[in-house]
């Protein structure tokens, strides 16, 4: 027969399984950043010693422009505005040893890949030079251990030894 405190009980247990059921919600940034995508070892730290190597040589490099007096062009504001927005990502998600991290830092690469290519092109630097040359290396560089450490990312185990 069924009871007043049978039926409560029916209803507590009903609001137990819905509350649990309820707790394992999807993660905000998608399954494929954060699932399994914790990034393991040395990577996070070493990815972000690159990126200040490379950064800084490419700064120290890089010549005097062929126009000193000459405006930045809006493209190219919006290009390094872009390029300081992956790398701000990639350093917050490096810090939480997350794929997201990794796949900024490839996004930053790109971005840094395109301002070297059109510094000559639009003129900004009236020639191609070793500096030219030591940025290309440089950014593919971190583009490759980027995706190194991604492919391995997914299949580490959840430990951030």
């Amino acid at each position: 027969m069924l009871t007043r405190s049978k039926v409560q009980q029916l209803h507590d247990d009903r609001l137990d399984e819905v509350r649990l059921s309820g707790a394992a919600s999807r993660p905000p940034l998608g399954r494929w950043l954060t699932d399994g995508g914790v990034v393991a070892g040395r990577w996070p730290r070493g990815l972000g010693l690159a990126w200040t190597a490379v950064f800084a040589a490419a700064i120290v490099v890089e010549p005097a422009p062929a126009n000193p007096g000459a405006p930045e062009p809006l493209w190219a504001g919006i290009l390094f505005l872009g390029l300081f927005a992956a790398l701000g990502a990639m350093a917050a998600g490096l810090a939480h040893r997350q794929r997201l991290g990794l796949i900024a830092s490839i996004a930053a690469g790109g971005l840094a890949l395109v301002g070297t290519v059109m510094c000559p092109v639009s003129d900004h630097h009236s020639s191609v030079g070793a500096w030219w040359y030591l940025q290309m290396v440089g950014f593919s560089g971190v583009i490759g251990a980027s995706l190194v450490g991604l492919r391995r990312s997914r299949s580490a185990p959840a430990s951030t030894g």
